[in-house]
């Protein structure tokens, strides 16, 4: 049987503070979430739908994080309309995001996908080794 299940949610999830730290950092003011991850039977990749409160619009979100990582090669920063997928990230070091929603007092909502297994650990220790190093960052990566 295959399952799918809910993990850590509330405040318990151990990225949850980080998480927070920098988008209230990037945005410039206090910016608090509601994550709830979900563990999927798949091989790779993670897809997660974050809700944010606290006043800020998802044009506001989109354009944070486009200033933020215009220079970032791996970031893609999509329209509302083209939600990221798992399946466009797969066997790649791209994070895929967007934000939506924010209309009428309701959250805004941030989904974002990634190659846990190349964008995770492994695409992230060659993409500073490149850095450390003086290569291009991309090198190997693409």
């Amino acid at each position: 049987m295959i399952n799918f299940s809910a993990y850590s949610i509330g405040r318990s999830h151990r990225h949850l503070a980080e998480i927070d730290q920098e988008l209230s950092a990037a945005c410039g003011r206090n910016v608090e979430i509601t994550f709830s991850p979900h563990l999927v039977p798949m091989n790779r990749g993670i897809l997660s739908t974050i809700y944010i409160l606290g006043g800020v619009t998802a044009a506001e979100c989109l354009d944070c994080v486009r200033q933020k990582y215009a220079h970032e090669p791996f970031i893609r920063v999509r329209m509302p309309e083209d939600l990221p997928s798992v399946r466009g990230v797969a066997y790649t070091n791209f994070c895929d995001m967007t934000f939506t929603g924010g209309k009428n007092g309701q959250p805004v909502i941030g989904i974002c996908a990634i190659d846990n297994l190349l964008k995770g650990a492994s695409g992230l220790a060659l993409q500073n080794m490149n850095i450390m190093f003086g290569f291009d960052e991309k090198e190997g990566l693409l």
